[in-house]
This record gives structure tokens, C-alpha cells and sequence, in this order.
């Protein structure tokens, strides 16, 4: 009988040790990530913008404030999608929007000498004017992507439980970002005026230099008056770039994400000099398909034309639809 029974005690020991060796039984597992994955999201970014805008030649260099850019802004959309299957993603995102503004100077009067440095020496009065800046900007990125890794924060960090869900995620990216720039500029000027010895002259002939006031800089041709002219510019370019994506989970509920890119390099005939993007934010899910995202985005462009060397930061608020 005592032999019975211990002949049972062995075999509920051997099967109880069977059962702890057993994968995801003695371990719990976390839930594997799903094959599919596709959000879209919408967001308004409380951007400052600095750059010059140019139109054939009549150029605004300004520095708009998010309450200037609000007052001066007509348009504004700013959204995209994310798609991912297994490792391979899709980036899409497309913002675009429209500003006015009006930059009056007053008259300014300098030295001006004819014919050069030994000709004789007179007064230019050039001024009052106006100038009315409409400038339509439109930049899409498409990325394609690679989860190069994607890790249970269990496998970091060892004070963490086995069957967290948590994770990171490392996601190399590739692609284009598209400028699209359409300038619109109305000149009004008073036509210059030249006195020698207090009296006048006729400059009407005359190659004036460039105007360069506090936020205008004019053709010397425009100089001579104009009324009402309007001046249009269109360029429209590509630029190759290369980025890092991270996400990683603080809580169940809420994640941190970081995106840096760089490109341009003068890669294509119109390609810009240098662009890049930082981004910075917190996003939290709460509910099973809605999240809502806060951070700041900085991003900037080197490159000579209808937008040069601008710069466009910020922060950010986004909401984001998940299947």
C-alpha cells in the first residue's frame, strides 16, 4: 500500500515537472503583434514659419508667429496614413496651407553716386511702397519602411514580467519628401527720385541697385514706380531622403515616438541643399480604435528660389484612427 502511493507521489512530481518546462505555460508569453496594421490621422501644427518667399525677383523675408500665421492663414490640411504588413510599412504624410500678407515701408532716402565711386554724389528718395505676399505651400512625404527590430521590453529590462505586452520598435525609413510653392506678389511703389545739388533727375534710364528694406528686397527696375503689378512664381521639387522612426511603450496605454529624417543633398537638378525633420511626442490610446498624439515638430529647408532656407516649428496635436 505505502508503495502505491509513492509510486502516484513520483508520477504527480513528473508531471508537474513536465508542465513547468512547458513554453508558455510556466512563462507566459506576450501577445504577438498582428500580421496587418493601418492607421490615418489628422493634426494641427502650432507651427511659427521663418523663410523668405520669392516671386520673380520681389522677395518678403518674414517671421511669422503662430498668432501672425492664424491671423494671416487661409487654408490649412494636415494628415496621412501608416501602413504596415509584418516588417514592411508605408508613410504618407501631407500637410498644405495658404498665408497672406501685406509689408508696407516707408520712404528712405541714401547716398547714390553716378557713375561709380568718382561720379558726382546725389540723394535717392525711393518709397513709400507696399507689398502684398500670397504663398501657397503644399510638402508630401511618402516613406517607405523596415521594422528592423521590434522587441518585448521584457527582453530589455529583467525587472519586467515575461507576459508584458509592451514593446519598442525601430523603423528604418526611405523616400521623398515633395515641395510644391506657388507665390503671388502685388507691388505698389512710389517711382524714386534723384537730386544733385537739390536738383532733380531724370533716372527713368538708370540701372538702380537692388532695394533691401526690413522684410523686402525690390528689382532696381521696379524702382521707377509701379501700381498694382502682380508677379507669380511656381517651382515645384523632389527631395531623396533616408529616416529613423522609434515608438516604444511607457504604459499599456500610452507610448513615446520619436522620427528624424535628412535628405536633399542637391541630389536631382532642383533638389534642394539640405531638409530635415525632428519629432518629438507622446501619444495615448484610449479607446480601442481613437489616440490622440502631443509633441513638436521642427522642420526645415535649404535651398535658393520661391522658399528659401525656411524653417517651420512647433508644437503638435494629432488624433489618430487605428483598425
Amino acid at each position: 500500500m505505502a508503495k502505491s502511493r509513492l509510486s502516484r507521489a513520483i508520477r504527480c512530481a513528473l508531471i508537474a515537472s513536465a508542465l513547468l518546462a512547458t513554453p508558455g505555460i510556466a512563462r507566459a508569453l506576450p501577445p504577438p503583434e498582428p500580421d496587418w496594421g493601418a492607421e490615418a490621422f489628422m493634426y494641427g501644427w502650432l507651427s511659427q514659419v521663418y523663410g523668405k518667399f520669392t516671386a520673380r525677383g520681389v522677395e518678403v523675408d518674414r517671421n511669422y508667429s503662430f498668432g501672425d500665421l492664424l491671423k494671416n492663414l487661409g487654408w490649412a490640411f494636415e494628415g496621412g496614413v501608416q501602413l504596415r504588413y509584418k516588417r514592411a510599412l508605408l508613410f504618407v504624410d501631407s500637410m498644405g496651407f495658404q498665408i497672406a500678407d501685406n509689408v508696407n515701408f516707408d520712404q528712405r532716402t541714401k547716398p547714390f553716386n553716378l557713375g561709380g565711386s568718382f561720379g558726382p554724389g546725389g540723394d535717392l528718395t525711393v518709397g513709400p511702397g507696399k507689398v502684398s505676399m500670397r504663398s501657397t505651400l503644399w510638402i508630401i512625404d511618402p516613406r517607405l519602411g523596415f521594422r528592423a527590430l521590434s522587441l518585448p521590453l521584457s527582453k530589455i529590462f529583467s525587472s519586467i514580467p515575461t507576459e508584458d505586452p509592451r514593446r519598442i520598435d525601430f523603423d528604418l525609413l526611405a523616400g521623398v519628401r515633395y515641395w510644391n510653392v506657388r507665390n503671388k506678389a502685388g507691388l505698389t511703389v512710389t517711382p524714386a527720385t534723384l537730386t544733385v545739388g537739390g536738383v532733380p533727375i531724370d533716372i527713368s534710364g538708370l540701372d538702380l541697385g537692388r532695394f533691401r528694406g526690413q522684410h523686402t528686397r525690390l528689382p532696381g527696375y521696379l524702382l521707377r514706380g509701379v501700381d498694382g503689378k502682380h508677379f507669380n512664381s511656381h517651382e515645384d521639387w523632389t527631395d531623396p531622403m533616408i529616416g529613423l522612426h522609434i515608438r516604444g511603450d511607457v504604459t499599456e496605454h500610452i507610448s513615446l515616438i520619436a522620427l528624424g529624417d535628412i535628405g536633399g543633398f542637391s541630389a536631382f537638378s532642383s533638389s534642394s541643399d539640405l531638409t530635415w525633420q525632428g519629432f518629438l511626442a507622446a501619444r495615448w490610446q484610449f479607446s480601442r480604435h481613437f489616440s490622440a498624439v502631443a509633441g513638436y515638430r521642427a522642420l526645415g529647408v535649404q535651398r535658393p528660389g520661391a522658399l528659401d532656407n525656411a524653417i517651420l516649428y512647433g508644437p503638435l496635436i494629432g488624433f489618430v484612427f487605428n483598425l
